[in-house]
Parts: C-alpha cells; structure tokens; sequence
C-alpha cells in the first residue's frame, strides 16, 4: 500500500468525520453521481454528432448548428419549467449554480431595501 503524509491526512479526515447517517450531495460532478442513460446519449449526439462538436458561440457552421441544437433544448426546457430561453442558465456544476443563486437572493433583497445574511453551517 502507498503510504504519504496526503494519504494519512486523508485518512485522518475520514476518520474525524465518520460516517453520516445520511448524505445529499448538490453537485452531481463532483459527488461521482451516475448520468442518466438519457443525458449521456443527448451529449453523446451534442458532442460528436456527425462526427463533430462545436462550441455553440463559435462563429461558423459547426458552431451555429451546435447552438441551434442548444436553443431547441433551451425551447424544451423552457416549455416544461414555463419559462422563455434567456431565462435559463447554463453552468459548469452545482457548486456554481448554487453561488449564482446565492447572489442573485442578495442582490434581489439589496433591491427592496432589505438585508440578506448568509450563514456557513456545521452539525
């Protein structure tokens, strides 16, 4: 077994921490939770349809049919949350998302005149 003052580290913190009765992870990257079998074809047929992927703010035809794709999506999404397009946002991971949120409460609550306090909680 490989042994180094990281894996100690790492098996001090487990070990400190112990095991919860119950665990909800936000961020579906970085918890290593499964992709449901449907998303990973969509992203298949998105990344390397017709043997091709484009970035969708690229601006040439592998680019604009990438967006194309993103915006018919973006319509379906839409139509089941009864929102318009430019109301949903795209980020890299729930750790993101959940900033954004965050901020947009504050600034939301800066607007009427009311304060927000945020708080990091432990148990």
């Amino acid at each position: 077994m490989i042994s180094s003052d990281v894996t100690k580290d790492i098996a001090d913190l487990l070990a400190a921490h112990g095991i919860p009765e119950r665990e909800v992870y936000l961020d579906a990257e970085n918890s290593g939770g499964p992709v449901f079998p449907e998303a990973l074809e969509a992203m298949h047929n998105a990344y390397l349809g017709a043997g091709r992927g484009g970035h969708p703010s690229i601006t040439h035809r592998i680019g604009w049919e990438t967006y194309e794709t993103l915006y018919t999506r973006s319509l379906m999404i839409g139509e089941a949350l009864h929102c318009k397009p430019d109301e949903i946002v795209y980020t890299h991971s729930g750790t993101e998302a959940n900033n954004l949120a965050v901020t947009g409460l504050a600034q939301a609550g800066g607007e009427n005149g009311k304060k927000s306090l945020f708080l990091p909680l432990s148990t």
